[in-house]
């Protein structure tokens, strides 16, 4: 049996969206409108500016807190009675406030942020030891 040949406009949408989409889970910002139509170019060629210059990448910044630091804050201030909202390492309003309620009990500088101070801190004064 032959494969059915998708059309070229089909493949080329399935393309871009495939690297989109690899973009959107790797936290880069850049837009359709920053893409060539040609996949080469979006799968790591060179860009080119309007002149055809080469341009430099975009900076990808890092992130502030990882993922799991904050899946293992929320753990702890749900261990130890804050309710951090889902145990699920993303931050919301729910785990700022429950850290500066902690940070407050635990006579802290209050920030309602992630910190390897937090995290420490959280580590001694857990019930349970790892």
């Amino acid at each position: 049996m032959e494969k059915a040949r998708r059309p070229e406009g089909a493949m080329r949408r399935t393309t871009v969206l495939v690297a989109l989409s690899l973009l959107s889970a790797a936290g880069c910002t850049r837009t359709l409108e920053g893409f060539s139509k040609d996949a080469s170019e979006i799968f790591g060629g060179e860009e080119k500016t309007e002149t055809g210059a080469k341009s430099e990448p975009a900076a990808v910044p890092k992130p502030k807190a990882t993922t799991p630091n904050v899946y293992e804050v929320q753990k702890l201030l749900d261990e130890q009675g804050y309710d951090p909202g889902a145990v699920d390492g993303s931050f919301g309003d729910r785990t700022a406030r429950a850290i500066r309620s902690y940070q407050q009990n635990n006579g802290m500088t209050v920030t309602g942020k992630v910190s390897q101070d937090l995290l420490d801190r959280l580590r001694k004064t857990s019930k349970k030891t790892n």
